[in-house]
């Protein structure tokens, strides 16, 4: 980054304190700063991190902390705002990706950190409770019955002509505490599995899920659950709880049509 600072930027570089502060603490702070909701983000702020750390790394001299001066209070600029916070983000030497500012699931049940998303496992604040099971006089719910899943949600777009069932197995390994159901399919010429864990009584689990390297999250509303979709570089993942029974997707796709997979959940 080859900017130029005025005399002005410098003392207010000084008068910030961010002069006396190492890289990692510099990048602390803004990673901090994108955590926040969106329309809270400081893009200002972020901007002046980064002009911080550009000329530090450059090896550029900044200026001495015992300079002074009144600082004006930085404007948050809310129009465009994931347009300005990509740019910024593009020309830095740091890894986070743009597309992590369309993560719109409430931080009480998921949140996004160092490139995971964390989610509660209990679901608490989510909407866990389905309208109805309108599939369950199709073959596969009632294969999946055989096995003791029943009640079942699951996306029609599972026992549709796009979608070929490679195999189903059972996975339970102590039935008092859960039945466990693993079912791996093709679905427009893409690989994806499902996981079903129906249990036995409503635990109180401990911790948190943790989905890795995710771009993007969103929760939509699908037979009357909260459904998390979280994007990858390749893969998508969906993640949804009807009362005792929890669902775990996986498939090579994008996110256009993991989210069509999702919005199928009858």
């Amino acid at each position: 980054m080859n900017k130029k600072f005025s005399k002005k930027d410098l003392l207010e570089i000084a008068d910030s304190g961010l002069s006396d502060m190492t890289c990692e603490q510099i990048k602390a702070l803004i990673e901090k700063e994108v955590e926040k909701d969106s329309a809270d983000i400081d893009v200002d702020y972020i901007e002046f991190c980064f002009n911080v750390l550009a000329m530090k790394q450059s090896g550029e001299s900044l200026p001495s902390s015992d300079i002074t001066i009144k600082s004006k209070k930085l404007i948050v600029r809310k129009v465009l705002l994931f347009v300005a916070v990509f740019m910024i983000f593009i020309v830095t030497t740091l890894t986070v990706s743009a597309n992590v500012f369309h993560f719109n699931i409430p931080k009480e049940i998921s949140f996004w950190i160092d490139g995971n998303a964390k989610t509660d496992i209990n679901l608490k604040l989510a909407d866990t409770t389905a309208d109805g099971y309108a599939l369950e006089n199709s073959d596969l719910v009632k294969e999946l019955g055989t096995y003791g899943l029943s009640p079942i949600t699951i996306p029609e777009e599972l026992i549709k002509e796009n979608t070929q069932i490679i195999k189903i197995d059972n996975i339970t390994t102590e039935k008092t505490i859960s039945t466990d159901v693993r079912i791996e399919f093709n679905y427009n010429n893409s690989y994806g599995n499902l996981g079903i864990s129906q249990y036995a009584d409503d635990y109180e689990w401990t911790g948190e899920l943790v989905s890795e390297n995710v771009l993007s999250g969103e929760m939509i509303k699908v037979n009357g659950m909260d459904i998390l979709i979280f994007e990858r570089e390749d893969s998508c993942s969906i993640h949804y709880k009807d009362n005792l029974t929890v669902y775990d997707i996986y498939l090579e796709t994008d996110i256009n049509n993991a989210r069509l997979f999702a919005k199928s959940i009858k």
